[in-house]
């Protein structure tokens, strides 16, 4: 083998190597975002009590075992009833749920 073949063998193979470990130690990462994001759509529909008001219209709250962020299109006021619409990447986005008559403030619903 000439000495030109056995150096681009020896940089592919370096090349290789550090990619594949370069993968194996991100992989991990890739793959929690993923969840979450599965995580956060399967959130949609979901209605629960705001403990905490969203003053202009965006904040946090507890969730199952997470600290989620939310957004709405308005100023929320905290003990109201909201149902999450959808998501943005991880940013649950909500509305406030409604009756017939107007904005619902008991469980019943």
């Amino acid at each position: 083998m000439d000495s030109w073949q056995l150096q681009l063998f020896s940089l592919f193979a370096l090349f290789s190597i550090g990619l594949a470990a370069f993968l194996w130690i991100f992989q991990p990462v890739v793959n929690q975002r993923c969840q979450l994001m599965d995580r956060a759509r399967a959130m949609i529909g979901q209605r629960f009590w705001l403990s905490d008001d969203l003053p202009s219209g965006s904040g946090h709250t507890q969730l199952d075992d997470g600290i989620w962020a939310l957004r709405a299109e308005q100023q929320l006021a905290g003990g109201i009833q909201v149902e999450v619409v959808d998501t943005d990447g991880l940013i649950l986005l909500v509305k406030p749920c409604r009756s017939k008559t107007g904005f619902s403030f008991s469980e019943t619903e």
